[in-house]
Order: structure tokens, then C-alpha cells, then sequence
């Protein structure tokens, strides 16, 4: 018999029905929500940044140690055990709305079980107040854990996690996040890779490099201006092919799923290219915000270009 479950599910880990829903489309506001407030801080250099991807950096183990030290007894336990692995998940899903909040945990009692609910509400309570730049490195702490499910509690995990995301019909910048990382790092852990063609021109790609570079460079600006320059600066680092694309109006996350998908089948050359592309745009005005910070690293991971730590300023990390 297997061990607690972790919820009824779905073939897949987290992903494709809740960016679909009701077009996943990022509202106006969703930049200044989402952390994207500029403050003064250090420059970052994306050169600097870019010099260093993919590389192994004893940065990034400091840095998720330190992470470890500062947070509650309850969640240090959290991140390595996978019943409670997956309740931090679901807890750090949950909406500050009450009563959004209850229909989620409504729904995660009917998919995964009293128990698990009840482990969610105790590792939600640990979480209070976390910095939001914390969230999605805690999200890849608890990845080694997640990794002991069985195929079933994996399948019954990725069920509950899409749901939790598609209560309120809209996916946050963060949520996309979760879901992307989760999808690649437990697929992957499964010995399963995407299978296509390899594309060899940016041309066959430029749709997709237009919408990921919209979606990055609008994560990041509340004005118009900022936003084009920003995208400016990405498409610069795209050549010829960089001259002739637009910035779009406000798109949807589940677009910019799709545009992933197109540009993982381009050679490794060309993902690097994007990936410099992504790296310019977001960090156009050498500042990054949390929202910045989380797109720009499952864009890069998604295009196996993982990036170094990316470091927010405090005042850049709102409560969301």
C-alpha cells in the first residue's frame, strides 16, 4: 500500500488546463501587484548575469542554505518529507481572499483528503508573512521530496495543484511559475523529454520571441514607455530578426506557454540567444522585481539556460 496521498488526479503535473482557462489573460494590474515597484539597489549587470548560466555556482548552494536557516522548524521539516512537501505547495497556492480561500480548501478536502487539508492549514500558518522572493526557491527546495511520489500521488499531486490555480480563473505571474518548475523538474525526474524538430532559424521562432519578450517586458513596467524600452532592449539581442518584432498588447500567460513550447525545439545556440534576449529586456533599467525575477527564470529554465540567483531588493518584495 502506498503512503499518504497527495490528492486524485490528472495524467500530467500541473499545467496545461489551468493556463487555459478563461485565457489566463494577465490584467492590467498584475505588474504592480506582483512586486513590480521600482526602488533604488544595486545594478545588475545582465552580462554579468548571463556570464554565469548554466554554470554551478557555490552562490546557489549558500543561498539555499541560508534560505533553510531562516525559515520556521515547521517548514525546514516541510521541504523533506513529501506528504508535507506537497501541503507547502498547496499552502503557498492558497488565496488571500477568505472566501476564495475556503472554496480552495473545499475543493483540495473533496481531491486530496481531510488530512492533507489539515497539514495545508498547518504549514499555511508557518508560511505567514514570507517574503514573497522566497516563494519559488521554496518551491525548488521542495522538489527533491516531491520526487519520492509514487506515479499515482504524482499524478494525484498535479490534480490538485491545477485545481487550486484554476479556482479563481485567472493565473498570477507566481503561478505560472509553480506550475512551469513543477512540470519540468518532476517530468524530467520521471526520464521524460519533449520530443521535436530542431528548429535552426530565430525566423521560424519569431512569433514566440515576440510574446515572450511582450510578456517579460510588460511583467516589469507600469508605463508604456518603460515597457517598450525594455522590449527594445530584448530584441536588440536578436539580430536582424530582433528589428521586425512588436510589442504586443497585454497577453495571456497560456500564450506564453504556447511560445515556450515553440522555442524549446530550437537548437541550443538559439536558446541561448533568447534566453540573452530575456536577460536585457528584464533587466533593461538594471533593476528586477519579484515578478521579473520569477518569469525570467522559468523562461530560462524552460529553455535549459538555468540562471544564477537573481537578488531582489526588500523594498521590491511586496506582500501579493
Amino acid at each position: 500500500a502506498e503512503a499518504r496521498p497527495a490528492g486524485r488526479g490528472a495524467e500530467a503535473v500541473p499545467g496545461a488546463a489551468a493556463l487555459a482557462a478563461g485565457a489566463a489573460a494577465m490584467d492590467p494590474g498584475t505588474a504592480e501587484s506582483e512586486g513590480a515597484r521600482r526602488a533604488p539597489g544595486e545594478d545588475l549587470d545582465p552580462a554579468a548575469l548571463l556570464a554565469k548560466v548554466g554554470t554551478p555556482d557555490p552562490e546557489q548552494a549558500r543561498l539555499a542554505a541560508q534560505l533553510l536557516r531562516r525559515l520556521p522548524g515547521t517548514v525546514q521539516q516541510a521541504v523533506r518529507d513529501p506528504f508535507s512537501a506537497a501541503a507547502l505547495i498547496y499552502a503557498l497556492l492558497l488565496s488571500g481572499d477568505a472566501d476564495m480561500q475556503q472554496r480552495q480548501c473545499t475543493e483540495l478536502e473533496r481531491r486530496a483528503g481531510r488530512e492533507l487539508l489539515r497539514e495545508t492549514h498547518r504549514v499555511s500558518a508557518a508560511l505567514f508573512g514570507l517574503d514573497p522572493r522566497w516563494r519559488l526557491p521554496l518551491v525548488r527546495l521542495a522538489l527533491p521530496a516531491l520526487r519520492q511520489m509514487s506515479e499515482a500521488q504524482l499524478r494525484d499531486f498535479s490534480d490538485a495543484v491545477e485545481a487550486l490555480i484554476a479556482t479563481d480563473e485567472r493565473v498570477t505571474v507566481f503561478e505560472f511559475a509553480l506550475s512551469r518548475t513543477l512540470l519540468r523538474s518532476l517530468a524530467a525526474s520521471r526520464g521524460r523529454r519533449e520530443k521535436g524538430a530542431q528548429v535552426r532559424t530565430l525566423d521560424a521562432v519569431r512569433e514566440s520571441c515576440e510574446t515572450v519578450l511582450s510578456v517579460l517586458a510588460r511583467s516589469g513596467a507600469t508605463e508604456e514607455q518603460a515597457a517598450a524600452r525594455a522590449f527594445r532592449a530584448g530584441t536588440a539581442r536578436l539580430g536582424a530578426v530582433g528589428a521586425h518584432l512588436s510589442l504586443r498588447p497585454q497577453g495571456s500567460l497560456a500564450a506564453l506557454d504556447q511560445a515556450l513550447a515553440d522555442l524549446r525545439r530550437t537548437i541550443p545556440r538559439l536558446r541561448e540567444q533568447i534566453v540573452e534576449a530575456c536577460a536585457y529586456c528584464a533587466l533593461a533599467d538594471r533593476r528586477v522585481s519579484v515578478s521579473e525575477t520569477e518569469l525570467l527564470r522559468v523562461l530560462a529554465d524552460a529553455l535549459e539556460c538555468p540562471l544564477p540567483p537573481l537578488e531582489v531588493p526588500p523594498n521590491e518584495a511586496r506582500t501579493v
